[in-house]
């Protein structure tokens, strides 16, 4: 698979939460029917990704599946990974997945059978009818076990309650559990070892900084689609003059962008401390800080531009795709710890160099 591809695919994977999405090929229609649904059911022999509010997946898929929706249910068989974020997740008693399970959703409920899962949950039910015939890997506040796991299970859990009325080990080899407090659990549920790791309460934090991520990301998205759109539809010009400032002029660009860091605050401080211009200081203050907040938006126009120049039969929608593609991408770069922070201050300064010097460009660079 292509790069070009390979970005295209997170891409729309990550911008699920703004759109419907249902993409497959190679797609062969039997005449079988669902009892529930009267559905055709499908045989898919190619990747697919799915995204809408209610998701019930009752196809064969002869590959692998990225599912988002808020209630998904999987009744179907998955002749691959699965890789699901939702809010509920119903893992039905006909499903059946042959790879792997990688699952983040506020509630799971699992009846049928996979090969090794590895979830986040706030509440993970194994039911009776369900069977994970490899590992059990979960991080979830609530986890109830009435199913069986063939090997081992790796939990990092607040609570676990088991079927008291199950007749043999539901966990057929060893248990490996994090908590902050040991818990007192029958040797008849586990064949193998029980090993207890305790932890501390922040460690249990977890969801809620991973939360604070998604949260991060969607406000970012969501604002850079707003100022994209309000360049490219409204301010035209100012687009190719941002990939200029970029392929152009990067010293001079880095310079004026090093130069207003400094000195726009300082000017704001002096207005304001005279008195007499008080308000022209909290206009350019208050310009000043959205200025600073566009400039990943600004930042990611200019690559995406140039990226859409290099490409043939460009368009203003590629142009609003690779935006926001290197918007995502500098997004993550600044989550590397280490270099996340050099990155961040890399696109403050050309973000906000290429907005001054932009206003300064007049001759048509188009």
């Amino acid at each position: 698979m292509s790069k070009i591809k390979r970005i295209l695919i997170l891409f729309f994977i990550l911008l699920v939460a703004f759109s419907s999405i249902c993409m497959a090929t190679n797609t062969t229609r039997t005449s079988e029917k669902t009892s529930a649904t009267n559905k055709t059911a499908s045989i898919i022999n190619t990747d697919l990704y799915l995204a809408q509010d209610t998701i019930v997946l009752e196809d064969t898929i002869n590959a692998n599946a990225f599912v988002y929706g808020k209630t998904v249910t999987i009744t179907g068989t998955i002749h691959g990974d699965l890789l699901v974020a939702a809010n509920a997740l119903i893992i039905d008693e006909t499903a059946n997945i042959s790879g792997n399970l990688f699952a983040f959703a506020s509630a799971i409920s699992f009846k049928g059978t996979a090969n090794t899962v590895y979830a986040f949950s706030q509440n993970f039910n194994l039911e009776t009818t369900g069977s994970i015939t490899r590992d059990l890997r979960l991080y979830s506040s609530n986890f109830t076990l009435a199913g069986t796991v063939e090997r081992d299970a790796y939990l990092s859990v607040g609570k676990i309650a088991f079927d008291s009325n199950a007749t043999s080990s539901l966990i057929k080899g060893n248990l490996h559990y994090a908590a902050q407090e040991e818990m007192n659990i029958a040797k008849d549920f586990v064949a193998g070892e029980i090993k207890f790791t305790q932890t501390s309460s922040n460690e249990l934090e977890l969801s809620q900084i991973i939360m604070n991520y998604v949260t991060s990301f969607i406000n970012v998205l969501i604002y850079a689609i707003a100022v994209i759109l309000i360049c490219i539809f409204l301010t035209p010009k100012f687009v190719d003059k941002a990939t200029y400032c970029l392929e152009k002029k990067a010293f001079i660009t880095a310079g004026i962008g090093i130069a207003a860091i400094v000195l726009l605050p300082i000017l704001c401080l002096i207005l304001i401390s005279t008195g007499y211009l008080l308000y022209v200081g909290v206009a350019l203050l208050a310009l000043t800080i959205l200025i600073f907040s566009m400039t990943i938006s600004i930042f990611g126009i200019s690559i995406g531009n140039f990226i859409a120049n290099k490409l043939k039969n460009k368009t203003k929608g590629k142009i609003i795709l690779w935006s926001l593609v290197s918007v995502i991408a500098i997004w993550l770069l600044q989550k590397i710890p280490y270099i996340g922070g050099w990155i961040s201050i890399f696109t403050v300064v050309f973000g906000l160099g290429t907005f001054i010097y932009s206003l300064f460009i007049r001759k048509d660079i188009s």
